[in-house]
């Protein structure tokens, strides 16, 4: 009785499966690629009505609130301090992704060199400078004296630097720096 109904089921399965049917493979691909590519053409972007907005009301409206007037205050107070900066030098002695090393060596530097001392964050770096030179030959002493200290990384950096630099406890913050730490 099995083998009956396995028969009649193969039977069944085969009489399905013939060519008058279905359509041959050759067809099928064909109608198939045509569908893909058929594209739907009927929707016309010229026919759109463009929108033009009326800004002239806007533009004779001068808006002046708290935020612009803290920025035009902010440009007077760049301005006044533009003639403390200057494009000088730096020496760094260390740079290190961990704080920790970093806040120690500062401590070092600070007992070391008579000079400002700046720590900065520059993602991913600690970076730790010393010195506000003017002149590529003062960078250079002072470069000697951080190799003969023992920072033996010591390099000269262009920066950003005080054309008078302040004392160490009046300074408030450094130009372009991050963090300064003072004794």
């Amino acid at each position: 009785m099995r083998s009956f109904l396995f028969v009649l089921c193969a039977f069944a399965i085969a009489w399905g499966q013939t060519p008058s049917a279905t359509r041959s493979n050759a067809e099928t691909l064909t109608a198939w690629q045509e569908d893909r590519y058929t594209l739907e053409e009927s929707w016309d972007p010229a026919i759109l009505l463009d929108l033009t907005l009326d800004t002239s009301a806007v533009r004779q409206q001068v808006i002046r609130n708290e935020q612009f007037e803290a920025l035009l205050k902010g440009r007077s107070r760049v301005e006044e301090n533009a003639g403390v900066y200057a494009y000088g030098y730096r020496v760094q002695l260390v740079a290190t992704r961990e704080e920790a090393e970093a806040r120690a060596n500062m401590q070092s530097a600070l007992l070391s060199f008579s000079e400002n001392v700046y720590l900065l964050f520059d993602n991913p770096y600690y970076k730790l400078r010393v010195g506000d030179c003017l002149s590529r030959s003062q960078a250079d002493s002072l470069q000697q004296r951080a190799l003969a200290k023992g920072f033996a990384n010591a390099w000269i950096t262009r920066s950003q630097v005080y054309k008078q630099p302040p004392d160490r406890n009046s300074l408030i913050s450094p130009p372009n720096d991050s963090l300064f730490l003072h004794r």
